[in-house]
């Protein structure tokens, strides 16, 4: 494809990748990273159907899509053991802020999910459970989020009542982490208060912003 565009191509009916054989010192730095990670993004284009450069317009052919479509869970699945690898070579970690122990989350309203990390994560993944019993059937609600130590989730009224919990992990579960149970309701209650930062303690002579909202019964 990047020889058809440099030949000032502007349509190419079919695409490859040959993987190439990596050094030593490629795999001890990011090159292995940066080029699976390129190639994952191309074959997810590509497997779309379009894919669209400064010159050119890639489209697949019916009879390669399955191919494509091989190609690109290989492709995530060594990018995944890469993000693994750059994980347990920085020591990385994660420790979730919110949502806490007791705290309630409502049909319809978004909710943040914060966390601070150490290491190397190349994405965040977060999935969320309910507490049935001592079986766990996780759900994941979103993959790819940048390790920024934020995330807002509106909650869908198709989650049925009750606690939950959230598991955040990077690529391969590597690191992983389980937050304690929170609820979910879908009636909002009259009047809701809160403070600045979701914090539960202050010190004497330090600001406390609280902030509320009400729902006007009347109308």
């Amino acid at each position: 494809t990047a020889q058809a565009v440099s030949a000032g191509a502007s349509r190419v009916i079919s695409w490859s990748y040959k993987p190439a054989l990596w050094s030593a010192a490629e795999l001890a730095g990011d090159t292995v990273s940066v080029a699976a990670k390129g190639a994952y993004t191309a074959a997810t284009a590509v497997v779309g159907g379009i894919y669209t450069g400064a010159n050119t317009v890639v489209e697949t052919v019916d009879g390669n899509t399955a191919e494509l479509q091989q190609l690109q869970s290989e492709l995530s699945h060594l990018s995944d053991k890469l993000g693994a690898l750059d994980a347990k070579r920085s020591q990385a970690s994660i420790r979730l802020i919110t949502p806490r122990e007791g705290s309630v989350w409502y049909a319809n309203h978004a909710c943040n999910v914060d966390w601070c990390s150490t290491g190397v994560i190349q994405e965040v993944r977060v999935s969320i459970a309910r507490r049935l019993s001592t079986c766990w059937s996780w759900c994941e609600l979103a993959r790819g989020i940048p390790d920024a130590g934020s995330w807002s989730y509106i909650v869908p009224p198709s989650l049925s009542e009750g606690w939950y919990c959230l598991r955040l992990e990077g690529p391969l579960g590597i690191p992983s982490v389980t937050s304690a149970y929170f609820k979910i309701e879908h009636q909002v209650p009259p009047l809701m208060l809160w403070v600045e930062d979701q914090r539960l303690h202050f010190h004497r002579s330090e600001l406390c912003r609280v902030h509320w909202s009400f729902r006007d019964e009347v109308g």
